[in-house]
């Protein structure tokens, strides 16, 4: 895998939640960062790793 160490540790713990079959608090405490609610219609969520992260797992 390509990337940093820090970006493969990142993508093994997203992995390990992969067959969650509901979301806990212990998901919840391992990848989100925060929540945002802006309005009704609007939130943001912060994750607990950043946006290469992302980037990597969405190929």
């Amino acid at each position: 895998m390509e990337g940093s160490g820090e970006t493969a540790r990142a993508v093994e713990k997203i992995q390990s939640f992969s067959e969650a079959e509901a979301l806990s608090a212990d998901v919840v405490k391992a990848l989100v960062k925060e929540v945002r609610i802006t309005d009704r219609e609007h939130m943001e969520i912060l994750w607990n790793f950043k946006d290469e992260v992302m980037e990597f797992i969405q190929g």
